[in-house]
């Protein structure tokens, strides 16, 4: 067995953040904003199909169309809006 992370479970189940809820989903530390949909946890795309290309869900300044790695994380941040112009976003990404 390899573990590759071991986040905690989230210590507020009724308002989630940091860490892993009842439901599954990996909370950011600043948890759901209502209202927007996918705000408050961290997002994975992972190359299933082995050619080392990930789709980039950003289209403005947060690299190219298609990354060249095998899997990919972000957070839309504490405003849980997906930026627009990702240098000036709060957005946390892992590829740049």
């Amino acid at each position: 067995k390899v573990v590759f992370i071991s986040p905690p479970d989230v210590k507020d189940t009724l308002s989630p953040r940091s860490g892993i809820g009842n439901n599954g989903n990996f909370y950011d530390p600043w948890g759901a904003t209502a209202g927007k949909a996918g705000s408050g946890i961290y997002h994975l795309a992972i190359d299933g199909t082995y050619d080392s290309q990930v789709a980039n869900p950003y289209t403005s300044n947060a690299g190219t169309p298609n990354l060249q790695i095998g899997v990919i994380a972000w957070s839309l941040g504490r405003d849980g809006d997906q930026g627009a112009d990702f240098k000036t976003s709060d957005d946390v990404i892992s590829w740049q």
